[in-house]
């Protein structure tokens, strides 16, 4: 028998003869006690730097991070929510919080103090100088430290820190401790030097400084050990002090913990790497100190803790470690690896650590479940435990994973192994393949695995020792079937094809070879050889071949290559690889011994296959191209038909019209062409179209909503008057020649408009101006294509309908009045219409109401002191290449585009000499005469066009003079105010309460017709079925009503004060009311903002105003209308 037999035979008969005595030895405590490691997403999200150390109050934890010369506190709360607090040193946090903290004046410049500076954001030379400047201060006064200064504003003043020697920091580490504060119990308490912060467990988010006579009242929970006795540590020594703070007695050691249910016994490390325990009871009225033991035999302990109840000792070891010991019997219950540290433990017994991916870890155990093992209680459990547990064992099954409690004693062990055997050994005698047994030792390590087993281990261990035996045997029972077979093979080899096979055949027997543990040296070395000859033989007759091998392959390529050219799509070529044809010729390839003739003849072989899936790539990318350049004539030519389209879309003035355009040829021939698109390419075609229908459903919708609409959308009702809806008549153009030199003219294109559109090249296109000239009638043709686009493709610029619009009965009444003279003007082809009323009462939305509603455009002529009588003709563009180019202006474009509102905005601030030039346009002529030189040229407006003007009232704003007698004879005035506010019948008008409702989360959907309702019952006690029901629905209505009330009594106020001083009748100067624009504003902030109405209001309102004493007023009377703030809170 060899040395390794012997070994092996006397390590297995020591196993069993011991297991016995080791299940004695066992304690209750070692085998009732559970761990389970728990996942890191325990404590979730990324965890840069590296953590120094861990506390815990009870579901709280906290750990410091030491992060790039950075550090911080980071904190768990019971739900896993992660706080980050920064401890980065402050001068003001630590100066204002403990004046007696300091750095030495003649060390500023010490590597720790340096580091501190430059955390504070300090150069190397400012800390240099720095240095000097302190230590010249310190020479100035008797004591090595500066005096504190309390100025908060020089604290925070780096040019003042660099001066001043009382500011304070520490550039000691951060630690943390748990304390008891006198009021809040149990707190965490981080300190650095003598500066210190609270961070409460119940709010973790932020940390408190320490300061006065709190400092002295909070209390060190771990360092206190007897009502009388207390620990104090300085770096490698531990001191036991009484309630003087005398020093009683010291030892050398550190990380000192105190047994929780014995406080006289304490637990340190020594500087030899031993766990000491020192009995302290006798500490106080001892001659002489304590000697400690040494106990727990663990190499290289780091860090220690005891468990709540002292059962078990804690340990960390430097080779990253766990270890869980018995403190009764010193044996090790539990390890846990991949340990780098610190860890502690938490209120419920669980432990925190550190592993070696700096990840917070946690282990849950049943440390609390345990009493503590010395008492009577422990006994009488254990008792019952063996008795159960022996019960158990003896019903035992293999492949059960439930979790019964364990117990040691001889008899459970005995019971154990007969269970197990009674289980095991029959189908170990009768396995007949590797798969049973490997089924058997699965079973008997989940066995092994389960914690109530822990302490029966090796019972456990002596079946896994036979089976794996076992298995040993029958893989090598297989493997030598599978020699035999293969020398059977090697004996019947007659022909090249024979040989095929043969290296895959051994590899598969060195693989078995490889995976099989034979114990038996010399049947180990048999097999061995038997391999080596089979080898050799295998070489010799696959040698023999080689020849007839390679002649095969170079004749079998041809083929090969014949069936691969007839794959058609890179499926098939990809399905040929793993066809029997394709595996036969690579093995033959494979069994080719020379290297280079092996690589040559593959290199062919993958040559065959790439060049067919290149010819294959290339068909395929040339019908992709052919068929994009398809879809994409498609795509642009559908886009081209949906632009013309379009333009028939929005010329719809009816639903009906437009739900008939659905059945148009024009649609369903569209539709039709996008059918020949794939999914992904018709289906946003398809959108655009239904976009288009989409909007204008939409538009006719709200027209509907402010006015009603005929059947045929020719007209729109306001009240009791109707307005006809401009339908835009088809345009025609035709050639026209300009006056030339000699028989040329220059050729253009005008329509019926007045348009004119030339051809676009580098110089006029010269013809001569006679129709019927071959010449001109060519370049006619071939320019008439570009010139129809250009036509064709003009829209109209009709404003859109903004959603928000409302028409209140207010308005509804001033737009009828507005309607009545606007047809009076186009029935007589005369005047025009002229809005006047203060800054923001809604002028120019009414006038875009007006063309949204009677789909007309608006051509705006901005008016103001400066406009010259050749701005009303002419506007200027510039070209880098045709340089500076007069333009026909807004006002002569208006007047001659059919169905437009040319619109004076602000009509009184034009220059009296320029508007005189309008007499002839507002009288019945409706012409403007312009002079060019000697020429007068006159240009007739449209009979179809509106004009409209506004004007603020003169003269309360700047730049404006009154209108000239000729103008005023020609005009009609309406004027446009605010909405009323306070019904003089009592209660309040809601015109601009609907007006502003849109502009909130909870009314944006709501009609005019609702809010009004709404705001009748909270506001005028007129309660309807339909408000009832809208406020039930969604609360937040009526705070949002009452928010709008607030603002428009201040408005209100504010526009009665500004009425009253223009008129003569109040001397208090308030030249600005509260506009429509600036009531909406307000209303946008509070819908998106916490705030109280009047911080709002004055917000938009005070910055406005120039004069102080006026904005001193307007504020004392926002603040007295709407009386005490009160906060506005919207609901989550």
């Amino acid at each position: 028998m060899s040395q390794e037999e012997e070994k092996s035979t006397l390590d297995s008969g020591r196993s069993k003869a011991t297991a016995d005595a080791n299940l004695r030895a066992l304690s209750l405590l070692t085998l009732t006690h559970t761990t389970a490691l728990l996942p890191p997403e325990r404590f979730p999200g990324d965890q840069p730097g590296e953590i120094t150390e861990i506390r815990s109050i009870n579901n709280t934890v906290v750990v410091l991070v030491s992060n790039g010369g950075h550090t911080e506190a980071r904190t768990y709360d019971a739900t896993g929510q992660v706080t980050t607090i920064s401890l980065d040193p402050s001068f003001a946090e630590f100066a204002t919080a403990h004046p007696d903290s300091y750095i030495n004046v003649r060390r500023a410049g010490t590597d720790s103090n340096k580091a501190a500076f430059k955390k504070l954001g300090f150069s190397d030379a400012e800390i240099l100088e720095l240095d000097t400047s302190f230590i010249a201060a310190a020479n100035d006064v008797p004591t090595s430290r500066s005096s504190y200064n309390s100025s908060s504003q020089e604290l925070t003043d780096s040019s003042t820190v660099a001066k001043q020697s009382g500011h304070i920091v520490s550039p000691d580490a951060w630690k943390i401790e748990v304390q008891k504060h006198p009021e809040e119990g149990r707190v965490f308490i981080v300190t650095t030097g003598k500066s210190r912060f609270i961070i409460r467990p119940t709010d973790p988010s932020e940390k408190k400084a320490v300061k006065g006579a709190l400092a002295t009242e909070l209390q060190i929970i771990e360092n206190q050990l007897t009502p009388n006795l207390s620990l104090r540590t300085r770096e490698n020594i531990i001191e036991i002090t009484n309630s003087q703070g005398e020093v009683l007695s010291s030892y050398s050691g550190t990380k000192p913990v105190r047994n929780p249910t014995s406080p006289d016994t304490l637990y340190f490390i020594s500087p030899e790497g031993q766990i000491n325990t020192l009995d302290i009871s006798q500490a106080a009225t001892r001659t002489s100190d304590p000697t400690p033991q040494p106990q727990f035999q663990l190499e290289k302990p780091a860090e220690i803790q005891i468990d709540p109840n002292g059962n078990f000792l804690v340990a960390r070891t430097l080779d990253q470690n766990l270890h869980i010991v018995d403190i009764t019997t010193g044996q090790e219950a539990a390890v846990f690896d991949q340990v780098k540290g610190p860890f502690t433990l938490d209120s419920q017994g669980d432990i925190l650590f550190v592993d070696t991916q700096n990840r917070l870890r946690e282990i849950q155990t049943n440390f609390l479940a345990t009493p503590n093992g010395g008492d009577k209680e422990s006994l009488v459990k254990k008792q019952a435990a063996l008795t159960q547990l022996q019960e158990k064992f003896a019903r035992l099954k293999l492949g059960d994973q439930a979790q019964e409690e364990g117990i040691t004693n001889e008899s459970v062990a005995q019971t154990l192994r007969q269970t197990i055997a009674e289980q095991v050994n029959d189908k170990l005698a009768k396995a007949t393949s590797p798969e049973t047994v490997e089924l058997i030792l699965d079973d008997l390590q989940a066995i092994k695995a389960r914690p109530e087993l822990h302490g029966f281990t090796q019972v456990v261990d002596e079946f896994t020792e036979k089976a794996e035996q076992t298995l040993s045997s029958l893989k090598t029972h297989h493997l030598e079937n599978q020699v035999n077979g293969l020398e059977s093979r090697l004996v019947a080899v007659s022909s090249v094809g024979d040989t095929l096979g043969l290296d895959r055949d051994f590899l598969t027997i060195l693989n078995l070879r490889r995976d099989l543990n034979i114990t038996n040296p010399e049947q180990r070395a048999k097999l061995d050889t038997q391999l080596k000859q089979l080898e050799q033989r295998k070489e010799e007759i696959v040698k023999k071949y080689q020849e007839e091998l390679i002649q095969a392959v170079s004749e079998s390529l041809p083929n090969i290559g014949e069936v691969v050219s007839q794959t058609g799509s890179l499926n098939e070529t990809s399905a040929f690889l793993s066809s029997p044809e394709a595996k036969h010729i690579e093995q033959m390839i494979h069994s080719i011994r020379d290297p280079a003739i092996r690589q040559e003849l593959m290199q062919k072989y993958q040559t065959i296959i790439t060049e067919q899936r290149q010819r294959i790539l290339a068909r395929t990318e040339a019908l992709e191209a052919q068929t994009r350049t398809r879809y994409a004539e498609i795509i642009a030519q559908s886009r081209q038909e949906l632009q013309t389209l379009q333009n028939r879309i929005e010329q719809i003035t009816s639903t009906q019209e437009l739900n008939r355009m659905q059945r148009d040829p024009e649609v369903i021939a569209l539709r039709a062409k996008l059918l020949s698109l794939p999914d992904e390419l018709r289906q946003p075609e398809e959108t655009r179209l239904d976009i288009l229908l989409s909007i204008r459903r939409q538009t006719l919708d709200n027209r509907n909503r402010l006015g009603q609409t005929s059947t045929d959308g020719s007209s729109v009702t306001i009240g009791h008057t109707t307005f006809p809806v401009f339908k835009e008549t088809p345009v025609v153009w035709q050639p026209t020649f300009t006056p030339g030199s000699g028989f040329w003219s220059p050729l253009a294109f005008e329509d019926s408009r007045g348009r004119v559109w030339k051809p676009h090249t580098d110089r006029d296109v010269m013809v001569t101006p006679d129709l019927q000239n071959p010449q001109t009638q060519a370049l006619i043709e071939k320019y008439s294509l570009e010139a129809r686009a250009y036509f064709e493709g003009q829209t109209r610029n009709i404003p859109d309908f903004d959603p928000k619009w409302r028409l209140t009965e207010y308005h509804k009444m001033l737009l009828e009045k507005i309607l009545q003279t606007l047809n009076f003007q186009l029935l007589h082809h005369s005047g025009i219409l002229i809005l006047q009323g203060d800054a923001g009462t809604g002028k120019n939305v009414l006038i875009d109401m007006i063309a949204a509603l009677t789909r007309r455009e608006i051509f705006t002529v901005p008016c103001n002191v400066h406009t010259a009588k050749e701005d009303l003709q002419f506007e200027y563009g510039y070209n880098p290449e045709k340089g500076t180019y007069r333009l026909p202006s807004q006002l002569v474009e208006g007047i001659q585009t059919p169905g437009a509102i040319v619109f004076w905005d602000e009509i009184n601030a034009l220059h009296p000499g320029v508007a005189k030039l309008h007499n002839p346009l507002f009288d019945y002529r409706r012409r403007m005469i312009f002079t060019e030189g000697s020429l007068k040229k006159t240009i007739q407006a449209e009979p179809t066009v509106l004009f409209i003007g506004s004007m603020n009232r003169s003269p309360n704003y700047l730049g404006t003079s009154p209108l000239s007698p000729e103008i005023k004879s020609r005009a009609r005035f309406e004027n446009i105010g605010y909405p009323p506010f306070e019904n003089p019948r009592g209660g309040f008008f809601s015109h601009e309460a609907e007006i502003l409702a849109p502009h909130t989360d909870s009314m944006a959907t709501l009609t005019e017709s609702e809010v009004r309702a709404c705001w009748n019952q909270t506001f005028n006690n007129q309660e309807t079925a339909t408000a009832s029901s809208i406020l039930a629905t969604n609360p937040e209505i009526a705070r949002d009503l009452s928010q709008i009330h607030e603002v428009l009594r201040a408005a209100n106020r504010l526009r009665e004060m500004y009425n009253a001083y223009q008129q003569g009748e109040s001397t208090e100067p308030i030249t600005q009311p509260v506009s429509l624009r600036e009531t909406t504003d307000i209303i946008l902030e509070l819908n998106d903002r916490d705030a109280a109405v009047v911080d709002i209001v004055e917000r938009i309102i005070l910055p406005k105003i120039d004069d102080p004493s006026e904005a001193r007023l307007v504020k004392a009377s926002i603040e007295a209308e709407l009386g005490p703030r009160t906060s506005r809170r919207r609901s989550s």
